[in-house]
């Protein structure tokens, strides 16, 4: 099992490290814990365009930040990139990325 946490408070990246007790003997559920500290800023357009999926990553933890509004419009623009260049541009194919993304930063 593996439980995922996208969070911008790094109080929670903190306490989600220590691991939950499930109740079954031995089992200690640490989940993969993702923020600010844990993803890189991706304000880069070609960036963005190479890596949609860490570009989303980017926009949802580092959203509330002072850089937020340029990371979004990075990731809209390289979406909006993606789908003149006829890429696929589905929700399932971005979540497909985020979660890749994810698992390499964490």
């Amino acid at each position: 099992m593996v439980l995922f946490v996208l969070t911008p408070d790094p109080a929670v990246v903190r306490w989600c490290s220590r691991g939950f007790d499930t109740g079954h003997p031995g089992f200690i559920l640490v989940p993969i814990a993702i923020g600010h500290d844990q993803t890189d800023r991706i304000t880069a357009l070609e960036d963005a365009r190479n890596n949609l999926g860490l570009a989303i990553l980017s926009a949802l933890t580092h959203g509330d930040t002072p850089e937020g509004l340029a990371i979004l419009d990075t990731v809209v623009e390289a979406v909006s990139f993606s789908a003149l260049k006829g890429r696929a541009c589905s929700s399932s194919s971005h979540l497909a990325g985020v979660v890749q993304a994810a698992s390499s930063a964490a």
